[in-house]
């Protein structure tokens, strides 16, 4: 074999180890940022979870002050946006991620007032009465104690 010859193989070669990787695993070698902002009547919202899901692999961020979010190196294709607050509807999207996609922009929409009523009666409501079963309990239990020693 030529000298030539032996160089052009090995060119080859060296191209193929270098390829095949990236066609083996395609999400190596292709993640795209995602940015984006939450509001609500156009006014930034700071704390909202912001969740992407691509199959199995999940991303969570949480708003900045400004009500924006980001995610670095998301995989290209579709994936499922969902955005949370408390005191407001959950937002769920499908979503392309893509090389230079616009920045995601989502408007949140409040709770209407009785279910906001209820969530935070649901949430005081374990240790509420919690607190009062203990405090019944320890009542009850004085009283047995001092009927029992008189």
């Amino acid at each position: 074999m030529s000298q030539q010859r032996m160089h052009r193989v090995c060119q080859m070669a060296c191209a193929l180890f270098c390829i095949l990787p990236a066609l083996a695993l395609p999400s190596l070698a292709a993640a795209s940022a995602y940015h984006g902002q939450v509001t609500f009547h156009g006014w930034p919202v700071p704390g909202a979870t912001v969740t992407v899901t691509q199959g199995a692999a999940k991303a969570n961020t949480v708003t900045d002050q400004g009500g924006l979010y980001s995610f670095e190196n998301l995989a290209e294709g579709p994936a499922k946006i969902e955005i949370e607050m408390q005191c407001f509807s959950t937002i769920e999207a499908e979503i392309t991620i893509a090389p230079n996609m616009p920045a995601g922009a989502w408007e949140l929409t409040l709770l209407p007032l009785d279910q906001i009523v209820s969530m935070a009666r649901s949430k005081l409501a374990p240790s509420t009465s919690q607190s009062l079963t203990s405090a019944a309990s320890s009542k009850k239990s004085a009283a047995t104690d001092s009927t029992t020693s008189n």
